[in-house]
């Protein structure tokens, strides 16, 4: 198998290696993170070692990277390493569950994520550094830009097109025919049926919390489970 480090040490790169692992996609090397982030020697077996040597490696042909940070500042943080790896000379790859439900015809980037259960129609293209966790759905004609981030359960419905560093909390749904632009975010739950412009924010006001404790509340409403 090929030889996989992955740039990163926090909850996503856990995920990720375990699905390389589970599936034998790559034989991974290591962690790797930015000398100034060097908190830990290892993630499970694998040893953390600090960019700044695995930048200087002769035989850089011999490997991938997979960048796994998460989406701060509007993925802003990942697609900073995501180009300082390319620029590195560094091979980038997409890592993709083999039981995400993919249409051949799609077109798809590097450094991209897509989890189990995934679900993405005919004639979707989709850029580079995107992630895509368990749940979602992106319907056909989708195009997708750069960078952005989409929560379990998010929802994009057909001849969408979403721009660059965009965040789509759990459960969210985009309507179609619409355009979402660039770092634009959306929260949980949140329901967008007309386009947005670059820096939009969306965000679902939070349900209420009931005066009635649990065990009262049942009582009242007499359910039989």
């Amino acid at each position: 198998m090929k030889k996989l480090i992955i740039f990163g040490d926090g909850p996503s790169a856990e995920v990720i290696s375990k699905i390389v692992e589970e599936y034998k996609l790559f034989s991974i090397e290591c962690f790797t993170v930015n000398r100034k982030y060097l908190k830990k020697k290892k993630i499970f077996s694998y040893k953390i070692i600090e960019y700044e040597k695995i930048r200087k490696l002769k035989n850089k042909k011999e490997y991938f990277i997979f960048v796994s940070l998460g989406y701060s500042n509007l993925n802003k943080d990942r697609e900073k390493i995501f180009h300082r790896v390319k620029s590195d000379g560094f091979k980038l790859v997409s890592i993709i569950h083999p039981l995400a439900n993919i249409c051949k015809s799609i077109k798809i980037g590097t450094n991209n994520f897509i989890m189990q259960d995934v679900h993405i129609h005919p004639l979707v293209n989709i850029g580079d550094n995107n992630f895509i966790w368990s749940g979602s759905i992106i319907c056909h004609h989708v195009r997708i830009g750069n960078n952005c981030w989409f929560t379990s359960g998010s929802s994009v419905a057909g001849n969408t097109a979403i721009g660059n560093n965009c965040f789509f909390g759990i459960n969210s749904t985009i309507t179609n025919n619409i355009k979402i632009g660039n770092r634009v975010f959306i929260g949980a739950g949140s329901l967008v049926v007309k386009s947005l412009k670059n820096g939009s924010t969306v965000v679902r006001k939070p349900d209420s919390l009931h005066a009635l404790a649990s065990d009262d509340f049942l009582d009242l409403i007499k359910n039989k489970f």
